[in-house]
């Protein structure tokens, strides 16, 4: 699925530049600490996915994947991004308790944990492709 991208862009030797770096780089900063709480915070219902109170817990899964495809490029993390994306579309196809779902949720978060932890800004190039695109088939066994 394609993200929603920005069509605009300026230059550094345009006016204003700096502010709007400085401010990216806040808002940039300000997204990291959230998505580090949340996806520390949505491991134990991630690990609910497989139990009774799977429609609960893949609500609160969801909600973090959602926030993350969201968020992400608006910082210029595109890759995170990602795989909010690919999060979000397995839950979407997900109707029952099981220990896959457990796992693929449990990739997700790691796989963005490890992207805040690199600090991986835009795609992550041919690695961050390549990651985005194991989840992505990882996620797509579940709905078949």
């Amino acid at each position: 699925m394609p993200l929603n991208r920005s069509k605009v862009s300026i230059t550094s030797d345009e006016p204003g530049f700096g502010e709007l770096e400085a401010m990216l780089g806040e808002a940039r900063s300000a997204f990291v600490d959230w998505a580090r709480r949340a996806l520390e915070n949505v491991k134990a219902p991630a690990s609910e996915l497989g139990s009774e109170d799977y429609a609960k817990a893949r609500d609160e899964v969801f909600a973090v994947f959602h926030d993350l495809k969201g968020a992400g490029g608006g910082v210029g993390m595109e890759l995170m991004s990602e795989i909010g994306a690919s999060g979000c579309a397995f839950l979407r196809a997900y109707e029952q308790p099981n220990e896959y779902a457990v796992k693929v949720a449990k990739a997700h978060i790691a796989a963005a944990e490890g992207v805040l932890a690199a600090d991986i800004r835009g795609d992550g190039g041919e690695a961050g492709r390549a990651l985005a695109a194991k989840l992505r088939a990882y996620a797509e066994r579940l709905s078949h």
